[in-house]
């Protein structure tokens, strides 16, 4: 048994041991580890009677359909097993949920869906007439932006062990990533007038104003060369080695108007490259109905000489997809959701990869602040909430669903949303230690094979805004020590002791330059 595998059984053993002992489990496992299979492999042993199975897309069900039976079976049902999107959850009435009162076991895969105001109420409903059934979840992203934590609500914090995106990438179970953030939006003439607009307000101080001039005029020429994705995809493509007879890619839009108005863009960055290809697109969305019938035919996306498949979507295929011969991705979707982000990044990360994939960040999600976890990141522990203070939470969050008998919503008092924030940054800091110190997909810099280009544009951004921050920084050292400073002893205690009028201030001369004081002493070395 490799190791994955005796991963999973380990992880499918802890989750059958809290199942009998608990009566919940949520299984948090970074994307790409398997979650589907697992749960799926929970049908098939026949553990139990009846099964409500939750899910978010039907590209998550095909799988699962495929898991059970084998690619390209036809069917379309499980004996034992209820299928359910969470949208159709949320609309059950009474008379169906009392229908669904002998399910024995409810599986909810991507439970962080959960979270949603409605499917928590359908999902607290369901459960109070299904007093005795299991529950099982499974994510790779329980942490959610509104702060809800329905690992603690709905499973008490019964949680497989932990194991993190960072683990599977050092125990090489799954191959990281070529990784090339791009900000391609750059290219745009009004984003390249604005960031050299900016450039000149962080070189406004510079004493050799030719000079300034000169060098943010020949950085902007680089980026405009480099914003163009054709030199970006060909690049990269070199760099990683890859075999680029056949390629297939997710790309990811910010929603249908956006995939509609640039997907003949994205298409022609590739066929620019590869003039000789044949390139495929599949448009994998809610829209319309013909666009959510093609997750039939995905798996019918297969190796052809000379040929590109690209997938086009923006709300299913964030979840669920794994193929065996993906190239990458393509981020064309700016977001500070880590869910999302984590989510995306997911199609790019499997188990049983042999060689890596291609994640074309183009939007350049990774340096959202929101999004990316640094190695070293410190997280400051928290107490547990206690019995009492988990049932006000509840309670909090079930009276944001009130209604008035005109259906109105009742908004919570003001001392009534405090204390709700209060809890809840409370109760997900406690799922952050359930979780570990990390969250399950938190990036490393390690973690990723950045591409030359990456490196390439982030050397511009910092030739134009950090070379001449630093050259203020030292325009107002050097003042200050004309002016009378006294830098004899190298402490920042000393230096900053010199205060007027007995002696020369540091702070006026880095106003005049606009720098800080600490940057200035960061600048020079000053401990």
């Amino acid at each position: 048994m490799n190791k994955v595998d005796k991963l999973r059984e380990s992880t499918y053993n802890e989750v059958l041991e809290m199942l009998q002992t608990y009566g919940k489990c949520a299984v948090i496992r970074p994307t790409g580890f398997g979650k589907t299979g697992m749960l799926t492999r929970i049908i098939k042993e026949r553990r139990y009677k009846k099964i409500l199975y939750l899910y978010p897309s039907q590209v998550v069900k095909n799988k699962v359909l495929e898991f059970f039976y084998g690619r390209n079976s036809g069917k379309d049902t499980i004996d034992n097993v209820i299928f359910m999107t969470y949208k159709a959850l949320t609309m059950l009435g009474s008379e169906e949920i009392q229908a669904l009162s002998d399910v024995d076991l409810i599986i909810s895969d991507e439970c962080h869906k959960l979270g949603a105001t409605e499917t928590m109420r359908g999902l607290t409903y369901l459960l109070a007439v299904n007093t005795t059934t299991h529950l099982l979840g499974a994510t790779a992203t329980p942490e959610r932006m509104d702060m809800i934590d329905e690992i603690a609500i709905f499973f008490e914090d019964r949680v497989t062990s932990r194991y993190t995106l960072h683990d599977a990438f050092q125990d090489k179970i799954i191959q990281k990533p070529y990784y090339c953030f791009c900000g391609f939006g750059e290219s745009d003439p009004k984003r390249l007038a604005k960031i050299k607009k900016d450039a000149m307000l962080q070189t406004e101080f510079m004493l050799d104003r030719q000079y300034a001039q000169d060098l943010v005029n020949a950085r902007m020429l680089e980026i405009a060369k480099l914003s163009k994705m054709e030199y970006v995809i060909e690049e990269t493509l070199k760099e990683a080695k890859m075999e680029t007879s056949y390629q297939k890619y997710i790309v990811f839009f910010c929603n249908f108007e956006h995939l509609h108005t640039a997907q003949n863009r994205v298409k022609g960055w590739f066929k620019s490259v590869f003039p000789k290809h044949q390139i495929n697109e599949l448009i994998v969305t809610s829209e319309t109905n013909e666009y959510h019938n093609n997750t039939e035919e995905l798996d019918k996306l297969s190796y052809k000489a000379n040929t590109i498949d690209l997938i086009y979507t923006c709300d299913m295929m964030d979840c669920g997809y794994h193929v065996e011969d993906l190239t990458g991705i393509l981020m064309y979707r700016g977001t500070y959701s880590n869910t999302v982000y984590s989510q995306q990044l997911g199609r790019a990360l499997s188990t049983g990869d042999i060689t890596p994939r291609i994640v074309f960040d183009i939007v350049d999600n990774l340096h959202r602040k929101s999004v990316y976890s640094l190695l070293g990141e410190d997280v400051i522990s928290n107490p547990n909430l206690t019995a009492e203070e988990m049932q006000e939470y509840v309670e909090l969050v079930n009276r944001t669903r009130d209604k008035d008998i005109n259906g109105v919503p009742v908004p919570l008092t003001v001392e009534e949303t405090r204390r709700l924030l209060e809890l809840s940054k409370l109760i997900k800091k406690r799922n952050d230690e359930t979780l570990g110190k990390v969250g399950c997909n938190t990036i490393y810099q390690t973690d990723l094979i950045v591409t030359k280009y990456e490196a390439t544009y982030r050397e511009l951004i910092a030739k134009t805004v950090a070379e001449p921050i630093s050259m203020r920084c030292r325009q107002a050292w050097n003042r200050w020590l004309e002016k009378g400073g006294d830098a004899t002893i190298r402490t920042r205690e000393y230096i900053l002791g010199q205060q007027a009028p007995n002696a020369v201030p540091l702070s006026p001369f880095c106003k005049l330059k606009n720098v800080s004081v600490n940057a200035v002493l960061n600048e020079m070395g000053i401990a």
